[in-house]
């Protein structure tokens, strides 16, 4: 993938010939990179899914640009107060919530696997850089859920 990029970018440097015209090139291949990135993850991750274990649920979904939008609530019903909300950012086959200082949020990373979705987390008080809390859900449809 690297090599690829690289080559690419060469390439446009050997085409054109100023340098806002090699700015424009590169900046046209890093918004279709996001473009890419963006419509794998959303193929991956976006929908409702749920954590048997602690009545949890999360839904995902990427209207909003260059992120996705991850609503995350407990038990059935979907009252708007009790819903948190986060950006997740994707990043090749993962989707990055970064660390959050002001709200005390910890860097977590989702992935999914088997058709599950993994939630990893870091330790957040115990300060650590290691992935230490790990939670699974599963894609639910739409007339599952009881609101």
């Amino acid at each position: 993938m690297m090599k690829t990029l690289l080559l690419t970018i060469f390439m446009f440097f050997s085409v054109f010939k100023t340098s806002a015209q090699v700015k424009t090139a590169i900046a046209q291949l890093q918004i279709a990179k996001i473009k890419t990135e963006m419509t794998k993850a959303k193929k991956a991750f976006e929908g409702i899914w749920y954590n048997k274990e602690a009545n949890r649920y999360l839904s995902i979904s990427f209207d909003y640009g260059d992120y996705a939008l991850i609503n995350d609530w407990i038990g059935e019903s979907k009252n708007d107060a009790n819903i948190d909300a986060y950006k997740a950012f994707p990043k090749g086959d993962k989707l990055i919530l970064p660390e959050e200082k002001e709200h005390h949020g910890t860097y977590c990373e989702m992935t999914i696997s088997k058709k599950r979705l993994r939630y990893q987390c870091k330790g957040g008080f115990l300060k650590t850089d290691q992935l230490t809390q790990s939670s699974y859900y599963v894609k639910i449809t739409k007339n599952r859920l009881k609101f």
